[in-house]
């Protein structure tokens, strides 16, 4: 899901390239777009591809032996926990941060009051 959400942030690109007009016009109405070569160049960027979760079809997973998503997400996230380190915040930032959460902590709580 953060995958596609962030596909939506970042927007689409409206340039010569993405927009392929040339590629419209050499098709023409009728015709398909998926042998073409600009397609093949630019649908894996413009689609997003999950990495943990599988989208092939149920007999495809049995027969790869049905991997547990669970097992999966488990196993990505504990080697992401065990490799990544992170860059420490700015101070300022990480103070901004702290006043931020303290004035949203302190007003949830006066709302639950």
């Amino acid at each position: 899901m953060c995958g596609e959400v962030d596909g939506v942030l970042k927007g689409l690109a409206a340039d010569s390239g993405t927009m392929a007009a040339e590629v419209i016009r050499s098709v023409g109405a009728g015709g398909t777009y998926l042998a073409h070569p600009h397609t093949l160049r630019n649908f894996r960027s413009e689609h997003y591809l999950p990495s943990v979760f599988n989208r092939d079809t149920r007999g495809v997973w049995v027969s790869r032996g049905q991997a547990d998503l669970r097992k999966k997400a488990n196993a990505v996230a504990r080697e992401l926990l065990a490799s990544h380190k992170p860059t420490p915040l700015d101070a300022d930032v990480d103070s901004a941060l702290e006043v931020a959460f303290r004035t949203i902590t302190k007003r949830a709580i006066g709302n639950a009051a």
